[in-house]
């Protein structure tokens, strides 16, 4: 919902949407605060990183907001879960891009 630590009109933030993998997890030295990452779903590629995440449930979905990076520049993701059909038909594409290997959704 933001890029480069300015405000995005509604336009630009549904133009940029792409389908990741999200990973919420615990800071990894102990510290009481989460990372958000998101993964390119072909290639497994972090496409975005966010320190002191902070999830919240919003309609149609959630809102991950933290600091971008070591600028200090406030991000929020807006994340629409894939339904379950939505997330079959992306097993089988992924499949048919990347035969034998697991998905990484």
């Amino acid at each position: 919902m933001r890029k480069g630590g300015e405000k995005m009109t509604p336009e630009a933030i549904k133009a940029t949407g792409a389908v990741v993998r999200l990973s919420y997890k615990r800071h990894p030295l102990g510290q009481p605060n989460y990372w958000a990452k998101i993964f390119d779903v072909v290639t497994g590629k972090e496409q975005g990183h966010l320190q002191s995440a902070d999830i919240k449930l919003i309609e149609d979905g959630i809102k991950i907001s933290g600091w971008e990076g070591f600028e200090s520049k406030v991000q929020i993701w807006w994340c629409v879960p894939l339904t379950p059909e939505q997330n079959a038909d992306l097993k089988a594409a992924l499949e048919r891009i990347r035969p034998g290997q697991k998905p990484a959704v």
